[in-house]
């Protein structure tokens, strides 16, 4: 009977674990690479180009989310940070991640499900 409650013990430990590693990306580490593109995203210009250093935070970004837990709190952190700072571009943003030269899965808009990410 003990070495069950080891075993259930272990076991519960390693998917505690697993879960918090899952969205280990904070939306502070998010909001720091992508603050050079707030100037770029609040543009009226829709054939605006972004910044290098703005890309260089987007591709850290895409570069640390790499589980769908972690993917999934970009995708929230970035949907909070474009309501926060307000007056966002969404077809600027729609086309970022493109114009850097990363591959995401969705776009940064109001009606993004960030769950389904």
């Amino acid at each position: 009977m003990k070495g069950i409650s080891v075993i259930l013990a272990v076991s519960m430990f390693v998917i505690a674990a697993s879960y918090a590693t899952e969205a280990a990306i904070s939306c502070a580490v998010v909001e720091n690479n992508l603050k050079p593109c707030i100037g770029h995203l609040k543009s009226q210009d829709s054939q605006a180009t972004p910044p290098a250093d703005c890309c260089s935070g987007v591709k850290s970004v895409k570069a640390q989310a790499d589980s769908t837990g972690e993917r999934k709190a970009v995708c929230q952190c970035m949907k909070d940070m474009a309501t926060k700072v307000g007056g966002i571009n969404y077809d600027l943003a729609a086309k970022l991640a493109s114009q850097c030269g990363v591959t995401m899965s969705y776009t940064i808009n109001p009606n993004t499900d960030c769950s389904k990410v």
